[in-house]
């Protein structure tokens, strides 16, 4: 661990190779001057004076320049470094310490000690993150051409934004089940990586984190993840999104977790996606522009489907809505030339031109049961919702239905077979323009109208 003697972390630096990265640092008071070596805001906590002593030696003993304790010691450029930290060093005041105690805000040895790496050799190939780090700070190994692969250790739990942003050599990188966030644009540009595991530990994808690695072909998401904006936007070569449950560490989801606009926009090749449990929010544009995309599970629990949600993936030719959704919002699967089923739960109102112009819909199963929404009274088929859909044969309404809209069912010239529920209260004169069953309908609402209470 980190609270190691300093002597042994830097005393080593002279024995290491351009790909290693050493860390030393000093007991300070976040916001404050530094303390000076041997002394504490605490007279309790003695600091390890000497060991600050010896890191300077062993680097004047190799021939190296040696400045002030408290500020940054820089070893041979080329092939090492041992940095000193001090708040001088951030804007943010965050102490780097290595010793037994920290004093942060006058708080003394807080319950979890915050070591957060935030400069690493530009020239590193194969790098090892020192033990004990707790973040990898923003923009650390960010355009580090030379960077094959990095050992995380089980220490680190932050990620920062853009740490290996535009790294177009890593080739290798094992995140740890003790991270819990990946920062935004973390390993954005990465061009080499094939695939990413991202532990179950993880709750928080950031946006852009994965975005634009044109060789990711795997991931591996955990089922609780929420997944930030472009988190994997533009991988181009990506076609299977695994997700898995269990394991060691396993973070609870955020207490609204959501998957937002275009999170995997531009995956050309991906095919298959079943959204992860837990999931209550799914922002449109999720999906814009994969047009292989033929399948899609939404998890039990989702109440709502936003407008404009999936409105043109020209692949897509299946859906399952489950019984948990009380809105299907407008254009939320409007013109998807491929579709042909359709599973919706019976207390769901659809919204305007929801599946407006999907040629090929030709089954609509209504279902009840499961984890189901509580029924309502408001339950409606709004304006142009299954307009254009030509192929589209039967249709049974469920009982709570109340209205149909005007245009609903406009264009659906195959439309033959309807049965209205006693619940349907209003249906608009042009629902059913341009299909066969319109007679019949108009019919059916008109004997029921004309029908006395004791007949209905």
């Amino acid at each position: 661990m980190l609270k190691r003697s300093i002597t042994q972390h830097c005393s080593s630096t002279v024995r290491l190779t351009a790909a290693s990265f050493v860390l030393a640092g000093l007991l300070v008071s976040c916001g404050e001057e530094p303390t000076e070596p041997g002394t504490s805001p605490d007279s309790s906590a003695p600091v390890e004076k000497d060991a600050v002593s010896a890191a300077e030696t062993a680097l004047s003993a190799a021939g190296e320049t040696v400045m002030s304790a408290n500020k940054e010691t820089v070893a041979d450029a080329e092939t090492r470094e041992c940095i000193v930290y001090s708040p001088e060093d951030r804007s943010d005041g965050i102490c780097y310490v290595y010793t037994e105690r920290v004093y942060c805000d006058g708080k003394p040895e807080p319950e979890t000690e915050r070591v957060v790496l935030f400069r690493a050799p530009a020239s590193a190939v194969h790098f090892t993150i020192p033990d004990g780090v707790t973040e990898i700070g923003s923009s650390v190994f960010k355009d580090h051409a030379e960077l094959e692969s990095v050992v995380i250790p089980d220490s680190v739990t932050v990620i920062g934004g853009s740490a290996f942003q535009n790294c177009a050599g890593l080739e290798s990188v094992v995140i740890p089940d003790s991270v819990t966030v990946i920062g935004g644009s973390a390993f954005q540009n990465c061009a080499g990586l094939e695939s990413v595991a991202i532990p179950n530990s993880v709750n928080l994808i950031s946006g852009g984190a994965f975005q634009n690695l044109p060789n990711l072909k795997t991931v591996t998401i955990p089922v609780h993840a929420s997944i930030g904006g472009g988190a994997f936007e533009s991988c181009t070569a990506l076609e299977s999104v695994t997700l898995t449950r269990g394991g060691k560490n396993v973070a609870p989801p955020l207490e609204d977790a959501y998957i937002a606009s275009g999170a995997f926009f531009n995956c050309l090749r991906l095919s298959l996606f079943e959204f992860p449990e837990g999931i209550r929010r799914i922002s449109p544009g999720v999906f814009s522009q994969c047009d292989e995309l033929r399948s899609i599970k939404f998890p039990d629990g989702l109440t709502k489907i936003e407008k404009n949600g999936f409105r043109f993936l020209r692949g897509l030719e299946s859906v399952v809505i489950p019984n948990s959704v009380e809105l299907i919002s407008d254009n939320a699967f409007q013109g998807l030339p491929q579709l042909k089923y359709v599973t919706i739960p019976v207390h769901a109102s659809i919204g305007a031109r929801a599946f407006e112009d999907c040629p090929k819909l030709e089954s609509v199963t209504l279902t009840e049961g499961g984890t189901t929404a509580p029924a309502r009274e408001d339950v409606s088929i709004g304006e142009g919702a299954f307009a254009s859909c030509r192929k589209l044969k039967r249709i049974v309404f469920p009982e709570g239905i109340r209205s149909i809209e005007a245009g609903a069912f406009n264009g659906c010239t195959s439309l033959k077979e309807i049965e209205i529920p006693e619940s349907m209260t209003e249906i608009a004169a042009e629902a059913f323009q341009g299909s066969p069953c319109a007679d019949s309908v108009r019919g059916q609402m008109e004997s029921r109208a004309a029908a006395s209470p004791e007949e209905r």
